[in-house]
Parts: C-alpha cells; sequence; structure tokens
C-alpha cells in the first residue's frame, strides 16, 4: 500500500456546501471556486447551476485551466414549491424533469463529467407504488437526454434508511454504464445505510461518493452536541467513520490503485465557521483516516 492518498482515488469537494453564500455577492462563486482550483489536494469540484452567464463563463474556464474534474449538482433553483420527480400529477412531474434537463445542458457546458440528482428532486417516491412507477418514467426521459449530448454520468442517492430496507427492490433499473448511483457518508451513521446487503446491491453503479461532513473529534462534538434539528442539518463525520467507509469503498472496487473514482468532502459551514478552516479540518480528518490505514495495512486488504 502506497502512501499518496490520491494514488487510490480522485479527491473532490462540494463547493456549494463549503461555501453557502458566494453566490450571495458579485463574483463570489468564482473567487471561491477560484480558491479551490488552486489548492492541489483536490482532483475534483462539484458545483451547482450559476445564474450570472458571465461568471459562469470565467469559473468555466478557471476550471478547464486548473484541470479540475467538474461534477455537478442538480439543485431545485428558487422554488416556491417542492418539485418530485415521482410525483402523480403529471405537470408537476414534467416540471420536474424539464429542471433537470435545463441543469443537464448547463452541466455539460460546464463540462461536468459527472452529473447528481438531489435527494429535493425525489421526495418520498420510493415508499408509494405509483409514485415509483412515474421515476422510473421521469429518470428514463432524463436519462436519454443526457446520453443524447455525450458521455456525462448521472447518479442519484438511493433512501436507504432503518425502514427501507425492503425498497432496494424498487429502484429505477440500471441498465447503462452511463446511469447509477451516489452515497454520502453524512446520511450512513444516522440511517446504517452501510451495510453489506444495501452496498451489495449498489456497488455495480456506484458513479459517485461523498465524504459527509469530516471533521474533527472536537468539532464533532461541537455539531453532534446540537439540538436535533441542527444535527439534521450539521451531521458530522469522524475520522472511525470516515476509515469504515474507505474500507468499505475499497472492498467494492470504488478506490483502489487503477479504481480511483471521486470521493469529495461535503463539508457545511455553519454561520459562525470560516469555509477555509472548516475544510482545512476535513482534509486533516481524511488523512488521519488515511493514516490509520497506513499503520494497520492489514485491515486494508481484507475488509
Amino acid at each position: 500500500m502506497k502512501e499518496d492518498i490520491h494514488l487510490y482515488m480522485k479527491i473532490g469537494i462540494v463547493h456549494h456546501t463549503a461555501f453557502p453564500l458566494a453566490g450571495s455577492k458579485s463574483g463570489g462563486t468564482l473567487e471561491s471556486i477560484t480558491d479551490i482550483v488552486s489548492d492541489h489536494f483536490f482532483d475534483a469540484i462539484e458545483i451547482t447551476s450559476i445564474h450570472d452567464s458571465n461568471e459562469r463563463t470565467e469559473v468555466k474556464q478557471t476550471l478547464l485551466s486548473g484541470g479540475m474534474m467538474v461534477c455537478f449538482n442538480a439543485i431545485p433553483q428558487r422554488l416556491t414549491k417542492p418539485l418530485n420527480l415521482g410525483s402523480v400529477i403529471e405537470h408537476e412531474r414534467h416540471s420536474a424533469i424539464q429542471m433537470i434537463k435545463e441543469a443537464v445542458d448547463e452541466a455539460y457546458e460546464m463540462n461536468a463529467e459527472i452529473f447528481t440528482i438531489s435527494d429535493d428532486f425525489i421526495s418520498e417516491a420510493f415508499f408509494h407504488e405509483h409514485a415509483v412507477r412515474a421515476l422510473n418514467e421521469s429518470f428514463k426521459e432524463i436519462y436519454r437526454h443526457a446520453a443524447l449530448k455525450g458521455t456525462m454520468k448521472v447518479a442519484y442517492r438511493p433512501p436507504f434508511s432503518t425502514v427501507s430496507h425492503s425498497v432496494t427492490g424498487k429502484f429505477p433499473r440500471i441498465e447503462q454504464d452511463q446511469f447509477g448511483f451516489l452515497i454520502d457518508l453524512d446520511h450512513l451513521p444516522v440511517n446504517y445505510e452501510m451495510n453489506d446487503k444495501n452496498m451489495k446491491y449498489i456497488k455495480k453503479h456506484l458513479l459517485y461518493s461523498r465524504m459527509g461532513n469530516c471533521c474533527k473529534i472536537g468539532r464533532y462534538n461541537q455539531l453532534m452536541g446540537k439540538t436535533p434539528h441542527q444535527r439534521n442539518q450539521f451531521t458530522a463525520v469522524h475520522a472511525d467513520q470516515l476509515l469504515h467507509f474507505l474500507r468499505n469503498l475499497y472492498k467494492f472496487d470504488y478506490i483502489g490503485e487503477g479504481n480511483q473514482g471521486v470521493l469529495s468532502l461535503n463539508v457545511k459551514t455553519m454561520d459562525y465557521e470560516s469555509p477555509h478552516s472548516v475544510i482545512a479540518n476535513g482534509k486533516r480528518t481524511l488523512l488521519e483516516a488515511w493514516r490509520i490505514l497506513q499503520l494497520n495495512q492489514t485491515i486494508w486488504p481484507n475488509c
């Protein structure tokens, strides 16, 4: 096992969670993305829609100049009510599909290689039979639209939870390598999603992964000591949980020499925190988990 972590994975960062206020000031998105591109620790970046066309063009050139792999997350924009790809009301479902298609077009404009669909577009669709059928039709239409334009991969997060193990059989069928799943460690400690049953199902189609809100034990205790509502917004992940996650991703051939799947820090900055400090904390947590693997190499190949 080699020391350099970048030989085993492409390390990315979710821009819009690390810099939640970047879009609220003129040029803020470009400024913060330029900071990330200048950090050679990151190989990839996950972005979302940039409304200002001039700033979008500048960001595109900055990412191209920096040689960054681009991932794009479709998030509902300026909504007065939720949009659901699994809605049984056709005009609502088609409104959601249209918004996703527009996001796909922008992702291609930004040279994105991976496109992810926010949970906000899926709602509770997996738990209702008629909604599951509607969701399948929506995904098929989105996949066809993306495939016509290029080879960008499209992924969504299955809604695993302690009460939804039986839902796995209802997931839309994945028939092409271009389409599949994403997982985020941020959800796993809460919902116990990282188990053999769930991972066995999705491993063949795992296209993208996030590391969650990784942080050292001090910030972890601070975040997890908040109220239940705040914990739902700022779930934290410490080094031991990240270690378990890395072992599972290696076990299922997502990371490793010759595989190098994308693994992005999904760190969330609270109001009183500096984004750069939170990002640094996340990097230190990842490297701490990696050092544990370095010191205990016998657990790595046998996980």
